[in-house]
């Protein structure tokens, strides 16, 4: 008994490193008052339907939300070299 109680101790612990203080990396989570109660950061709310002692009941849900990957800055582009024609016609526009 000793022995099964201190791995559920150990594997418990080892969650909780990986997942941080909450203690469960959970995908999703339900509302208890979803009138009064907003999601946590990264999390978006939708509705399932879910059966209940035999009845459809709606559940307010906040799940999880990847974000997307930032997209690499542009390369810029070399700047554009005037051609021998510019350069002549500059030189003799009358200005």
């Amino acid at each position: 008994m000793r022995y099964g109680l201190r791995r559920w101790v150990t594997a418990a612990a080892a969650v909780v490193a990986i997942c941080g203080l909450e203690a469960t990396c959970a995908v999703g989570y339900v509302l208890q008052h979803p009138k009064h109660e907003h999601c946590r950061t990264h999390y978006a709310r939708t509705q399932r339907t879910v059966k209940s002692h035999g009845h459809q009941v709606q559940q307010v849900v906040c799940v999880w939300v990847t974000l997307p990957k930032p997209k690499p800055p542009p390369t810029p582009s070399p700047p554009a070299q005037k051609s021998a024609w510019c350069e002549a016609s500059a030189e003799y526009s009358p200005r």
